[in-house]
């Protein structure tokens, strides 16, 4: 199981043959051991692997037929398993007395959770050439065969803030420097990272490790570097969020961890894994929670927008986003840890409650609620007074209604605004670019990239794309890069890659049209109380529209 902590923890074993005290070594292979593990305080200390599913075919162990069984992968050294005679490959017979011979994971994982102090283990010890034959006959079984528990986690205050140019013997390369509680840990290069996440995926075969930052085919500009820092940190810090991860080895040489850090970054007990978080609301109110360090989006959303006062029917068309910059903010997954991510910003209103929609038609069936059109006023009243939108010959207009406290009015001036509900990104290379960068903008009417040199100045040249002239879209995570095709009248579709790091929100983007594009076409004439085709914990696969047509202004070549 994942409770997995080194500490010395007191414990004991007898064996279910003969007595004998906690030295696996005087315990005889086929001969079953019972053990009692004491849980100190931060865990057992071994790991369980098994089939997911009830029952199965019978197998021999050690010349007897058994039904599928749990076993041990992994034992942590000087843990209270190891202490108790727990050994690599052992195979549960029961636990605390409940034989689970033919049971499910998840079903041995409960009993063992459901003594707090102690758990009971019948075992059966085997050789390790029988371990592997056992083990090698589970291997490509894909979610229906054997997987281990991931399920104990904990954020750690790990971050990349910065790097450093390094010039030795004649080699210049980019150090990515490693932080532990503001403590720099290591300075590792690309190559370092991706030779470190081989090593992982190697050895945590069954984890769904999130992306990793994918080479670049060119020469790094200094803001591509920060991309690919902000890559690195995100995926560092959810990797090591799982104990068990952690705990290994290969994460501990990699982050140079000796025994004083380790000692501080030790998953910590449930109580003191609780902190405060405060996230901004569009009206400038501040929400203070309180949630644990490994807390996800969804989660920690669903309890901010219930204390926002969002309806539940009205909590898909808002989202957690976090502050880049006064002109982008970036929606979070619905996986990462907003601990984490407040944990790495520097800004103090890193996070905040922005409203999640694209169609100016949904938010007319959507403010009839007061509370939605509070937030959608001073959203875009947020919006004209940093600068993302300009209130140009309505200034005046905007400000008598604004006076008045006529909100909507307000809003209805507001969404005639240039760039209104339009996502701009910060700019990014792009493969059809030849020279230069592309600023990349999303709307629901359509998909523009503008040129722009390599510190983000516009230029004349830009590219406008109809919806339905996009053919389809997904994360290339080997490249780094977020891609679509679009279709070209009496040509073949062409493949456009944008090396950003902001391609999970570009996704996002990308299905949330689509999905507010199906609602207008289908539901216009319904009531407010329409919902939506999907919602924002809703992950769609790569989109394929039906109608493709002839692009707007383009061109082909270079931007």
């Amino acid at each position: 199981m994942s409770d997995e902590e080194q500490i010395t923890d007191s414990a004991s074993a007898t064996n279910g043959d003969k007595d004998t005290k906690s030295n696996p070594e005087i315990i005889s292979v086929g001969k079953s051991k019972l053990i009692t593990i004491r849980k100190g305080e931060k865990g057992f200390g071994f790991n369980v692997r098994g089939q997911v599913s009830e029952g199965g075919q019978l197998r021999a162990i050690n010349g007897k037929l058994y039904p599928p069984l749990q076993h041990v992968s992994a034992v942590i050294d000087g843990g209270s398993a190891q202490q108790a005679g727990v050994r690599v490959g052992d195979r549960i017979l029961a636990v605390n007395g409940v034989s689970v011979e033919g049971s499910s994971h998840q079903a041995v994982v409960d009993l063992i959770k459901q003594n707090n102090q102690q758990c009971e283990l019948l075992l059966l010890p085997v050789t390790d050439d029988e371990a592997k034959r056992l083990d090698s006959r589970s291997k490509g079984l894909s979610h229906h065969g054997y997987i281990p528990d991931y399920t104990e986690k904990n954020a750690l205050p790990i971050t990349v803030p910065d790097w450093t140019c390094v010039d030795q013997n004649g080699e210049r390369y980019t150090a990515y420097n490693v932080y532990m509680s503001k403590k720099l840990l290591c300075s590792k290069r690309y190559s370092e990272f991706s030779t470190f996440h081989n090593a992982l995926k190697r050895e945590f075969r069954d984890y769904n490790f999130p992306k990793f930052p994918g080479k670049w085919p060119f020469n790094l500009s200094e803001q591509q570097v920060d991309q690919r820092r902000r890559g690195l940190e995100t995926y560092l810090s959810q990797v090591t969020s799982v104990c068990i991860i952690y705990e290994s080895k290969i994460v501990q040489e990699f982050l140079c961890i000796n025994g004083e850090n380790k000692q501080k970054a030790n998953p910590e007990p449930v109580e003191s894994n609780k902190v405060s978080i405060e996230i901004l609301l569009p009206d400038k109110k501040t929400l203070a929670l309180s949630i644990l360090k490994s807390d996800i989006v969804e989660d920690v959303f669903k309890d901010a927008a219930k204390k926002a006062g969002i309806s539940k029917s009205n909590m898909k068309y808002f989202a957690i986003f976090e502050h880049i910059s006064d002109k982008f903010w970036r929606k979070l997954g619905d996986n990462e840890m907003p601990f984490a991510v407040k944990a790495r910003s520097s800004s103090k209103k890193s996070l905040a409650i922005k409203k999640w929609i694209f169609s100016e038609n949904k938010e007319k069936f959507l403010i009839s609620d007061d509370t939605v059109l509070n937030y959608f006023y001073h959203g875009a009243a947020n919006d004209i007074k940093s600068g993302r939108l300009s209130p140009e010959e309505k200034i005046n207009d905007l400000k008598a209604a604004q006076s008045s406290g006529k909100k909507s009015l307000f809003l209805e001036l507001a969404q005639t605004l240039p760039g209104y509900n339009t996502v701009v990104f910060p700019h990014c290379a792009c493969n059809v670019r030849k020279n230069g960068n592309v600023i990349v903008k999303i709307s629901i009417s359509g998909l523009t990239l503008t040129a722009c040199s390599n510190t983000g100045e516009p230029e004349e040249q830009e590219h406008k794309f109809n919806w339905d002239s996009i053919l389809e879209w997904e994360i290339d995570e080997d490249e780094m890069s977020f891609n679509f095709q679009y279709n070209r009248e009496n040509m073949s579709p062409k493949l456009v890659k944008l090396y950003t790091n902001y391609d999970m929100y570009m996704k996002d983007c990308f299905d949330r049209v689509v999905a507010e594009l199906e609602w207008e076409q289908e539901h216009i004439d319904d009531t407010p109380t329409e919902k939506i085709v999907t919602t924002t914990s809703e992950k769609p696969t790569t989109k394929k529209l039906t109608k493709p047509s002839e692009l707007a202004d383009i061109g082909d070549g270079d931007l």
